[in-house]
């Protein structure tokens, strides 16, 4: 049977769909504990074929075995007005370099142009596509096809060796204070007044967005909190968890503009450190963006976390 590419038959493609990842995992050294990496499971997927629309998944089948797959997924809005589509797509290593690649990429491509255009995104349309620094034959085709890097996530992991028994004082007028349940809104705001500076004044939430209030659900004893001695507004945290293996995870680290450079974040980060590590944490680690305009990575790497693995993030026009 020659080369066909079709949409899905729904669950009944989950297990093969799942073999096209298994065969790629070693070849493309995909990390496990990841956040970054793309790794879903079996049961996912089963419920994400019924649920999508098949003409948003391409399959690629040479004389009746699935060889690879991939698919659309959302799409979102930037700042600049781009309307960005995502797709990702993911071939056998046995069968890689024989083009197949290519028509796979083509025809993603396709369905994010025919998405965009059904809803009027087409002159700022930006096409986006992942691969980590160890999928080598993705990013070549990426290049190949008139992909750039529009920004880079890092991998971290802090040195072993690192307990973290010092650690700097909080700096005036700033005190560390617990985090409760009634702050997770005013954390929620300041994270966002962090990223987003320019919107901080105007834009104010009146609850926590339901998508994300699984985000508060870990140990509050791990979330490091700093706020201003008088105003009492929250300048500054970091927020940690541990996993169900038992590795850690610093899932966030934010600043608020005007709180910066004056040694708030470092002393945080000490006091986390010293927190994991007196709980037998082995395993720590955070992801960061290379182009943060505060260089963020360089702070972590002067207290010992190293890059593992850079993720990518590559984009298209039209």
């Amino acid at each position: 049977m020659p080369l066909i590419f079709r949409s899905t038959y729904g669950a009944s493609d989950a297990a093969d769909l799942i073999a096209v990842h298994t065969a790629c995992a070693e070849t493309d050294a995909l990390l496990e504990d990841s956040a970054e990496e793309y790794r879903p499971d079996l049961e996912w997927y089963q419920h994400d074929l019924e649920k999508t629309n098949p003409r948003d998944w391409v399959i690629a089948e040479l004389n009746g075995n699935i060889v690879g797959y991939g698919h659309t997924l959302w799409n979102w809005s930037e700042r600049d007005g781009s309307q960005v589509y995502l797709h990702l797509g993911f071939i056998k290593p046995d069968y890689r370099d024989q083009g197949i690649g290519t028509q796979l990429l083509e025809k993603l491509e396709a369905r994010c142009r025919e998405k965009a255009n059904e809803n009027n995104h087409l002159e700022h349309l930006e096409i986006a596509a992942n691969a980590s620094s160890t999928e080598i034959t993705a990013q070549k085709l990426l290049r190949e096809r008139g992909y750039f890097t529009a920004f880079t996530q890092l991998d971290m992991e802090l040195d072993p060796n690192i307990f973290g028994t010092e650690h700097d004082e909080i700096p005036d007028p700033y005190e560390l204070r617990p985090a409760l349940p009634e702050h997770h809104l005013a954390i929620w705001q300041s994270i966002g007044d962090a990223y987003d500076s320019r919107n901080a004044s105007s834009f104010r939430l009146s609850e926590v967005p339901r998508d994300y209030e699984d985000y508060f659900s870990g140990d509050p004893s791990l979330w490091f909190v700093v706020r201003e001695s008088e105003s009492h507004r929250i300048a500054a945290h970091v927020l940690c968890r541990i996993n169900k293996t038992g590795k850690a995870e610093i899932f966030e680290v934010s600043v608020g503009i005007a709180h910066r450079r004056k040694g708030i974040a470092r002393a945080l980060l000490q006091r986390a450190i010293y927190a994991l590590r007196s709980r037998g944490i082995k395993k720590i680690v955070l992801g960061t963006r290379r182009e943060n305009p505060t260089e963020a990575w360089r702070l972590y790497e002067s207290l010992g976390f190293r890059v593992v693995k850079e993720y990518p993030r590559w984009r298209k026009q039209k």
